[in-house]
């Protein structure tokens, strides 16, 4: 019971209910929400943020803090050409 209750006091583990929270309420509130399409756009706007956490993620872990990071993205997100929708 104590085991069970550390695991459920951990901060990893309230974003995970969290997280399950919102698509069990989003999947009852609108039938598009759990759709292929929905999800996919969703995933492709997160895509570059996750890419540069995971990222940033190693270089804290290790201690090589680097604040020029963000700059960077940005630049290179105003000098990338803008993709085609046709």
């Amino acid at each position: 019971m104590i085991e069970l209750r550390r695991i459920f006091a951990r901060w990893e583990v309230f974003l995970l209910i969290v997280l399950a929270a919102i698509f069990l309420v989003g999947g009852e509130v609108s039938r598009y929400f759990l759709t292929t399409s929905n999800v996919t756009v969703a995933l492709e706007g997160v895509a570059p943020m996750a890419l540069l956490a995971l990222t940033m993620t190693l270089i804290v872990i290790t201690g090589e803090i680097d604040i020029s990071v963000g700059s960077m993205v940005g630049l290179c997100a105003s000098a990338m050409p803008a993709p085609s929708t046709a």
